[in-house]
């Protein structure tokens, strides 16, 4: 979730690719990744996939054609057991409507990606910093890569689709993603050198998540939303959504 040019489909793709490498199933559980093949599946890969892995540029979602909305399934093995794990890429449309799209075509398009959240078994809520954060947004005011959308109203229609296609979405677990995180490297959360690796503790008992070390992030990632140059956003998130947790 999130509107357009957040960093949605960047995001996913990092987040592929991390599950992907080597070096994430050795250190962080047995988990095993293979690629489901489908004409869906083939075309996130070559699209967009290999584009985030060669370090360039990765074009926005396409909202014209339905089948070119990037959507990719994974058989997961993890500790033993497998599933199939299918991520949806929504596009920043379907979270920021303007008043035309009721005589435009693209209204029913929009509204069928919405109910996809209805069967969804967790959220990926991406936030950009210069949606909430006024120093930046003041710095990249009319940038043609900037999500421009207004951070109230996108939450507002958040939380409208999420009571729209099931009541219970609002218990669905959410992350809260404040994606672009470069532009944040001089808070005190975001440590360019650390990996996730390094919650993960390795002794003669087993492998531990240190959780502990885990919620210090996220409370520094609280701290910052709490700033008085950032846009008060986590009361709204709060009341969209019981499970919820942040990362960037």
């Amino acid at each position: 979730m999130g509107s357009a040019r957040v960093g949605k489909t960047a995001y996913l793709a990092a987040l592929i690719d991390f599950l992907g490498r080597e070096n994430a199933k050795k250190k962080l559980f047995p988990l095993v990744m293979g690629t489901l093949e489908d004409e869906k599946g083939n075309f996130f890969r070559e699209n967009i996939l290999k584009a985030y892995q060669a370090g360039k540029p990765i074009e926005k979602t396409n909202i014209s054609n339905e089948e070119m909305v990037p959507l990719a399934s994974f058989l997961l093995e993890v500790c033993g057991k497998k599933v199939i794990v299918t991520f949806i890429d929504m596009p920043g449309e379907a979270y920021s409507p303007d008043e035309k799209e009721a005589t435009n075509e693209k209204y029913d398009f929009i509204a069928n990606k919405r109910r996809a959240c209805k069967n969804a078994s967790a959220y990926i809520l991406c936030i950009a910093p210069e949606q909430i954060d006024m120093v930046i947004k003041e710095k990249e005011k009319g940038g043609a890569d900037s999500a421009a959308d207004d951070i109230d109203k996108i939450l507002e229609n958040i939380a409208h689709s999420v009571k729209l296609v099931n009541m219970k979405s609002a218990e669905t677990p959410t992350a809260v993603v404040l994606t672009k995180s470069d532009k944040i490297k001089d808070y005190n959360f975001y440590d360019p050198n650390e990996r996730f690796e390094d919650l993960i503790e390795v002794n003669e008992e087993g492998q531990f998540f240190l959780a502990d070390k885990y919620l210090r992030i996220t409370e520094e990632i609280g701290e910052y939303l709490d700033a008085g140059h950032v846009k008060p956003v986590e009361g709204k998130i709060k009341s969209i959504f019981d499970k919820f947790n942040y990362f960037t």
